[in-house]
Formats: C-alpha cells, structure tokens, sequence
C-alpha cells in the first residue's frame, strides 16, 4: 500500500485464473485497494481483475466463481 502511495499509483490490475494462488492475491489486491480508499479518501483508487486466459478454459467456472467472491471494480474477459 505504501508503494502504492509513494508511486502514485491509483489502480491494480490482476490476472485472474480461478486458482488458489490468483484468489489469494486478489483478495490482497482488494483489500489493499479498500485500506487506501478508506486511509486517503480518494474513490479513484480502483482494482481490476482479468480472467485468464483470453479463451475458453477447463476451470473457468472456478475463475468465474473467484471474480464473482472478490468483486473487483472492474472485470475484464
């Protein structure tokens, strides 16, 4: 977070795969992006997550179901 601050960067994009690893940070990412919200007051500070990969997968349900617990701003597919 305060790397973040000190770079001032506003928004974190994560790729997302549905996996254990991707969750977890993600919900790292989410959090982070909440703190600096509520530390700063600044509404502009956004999370973006992307499902990977691009095309169709085996456990895209479990991405799907990742994106839709961690509820980022913005979701790109």
């Amino acid at each position: 977070r305060s790397s973040d601050l000190n770079a001032g960067l506003k928004t974190l994009v994560l790729g997302i795969s549905g996996g254990v690893d991707s969750l977890t940070g993600a919900l790292l990412a989410q959090r982070a992006i909440n703190d600096l919200r509520e530390q700063t007051g600044d509404v502009h500070y956004r999370f973006i997550a992307v499902r990977l990969p691009y095309q169709v997968q085996h456990d895209e349900h479990d991405a799907q179901a990742c994106i839709d617990f961690i509820q980022p701003d913005e979701c790109h597919t």
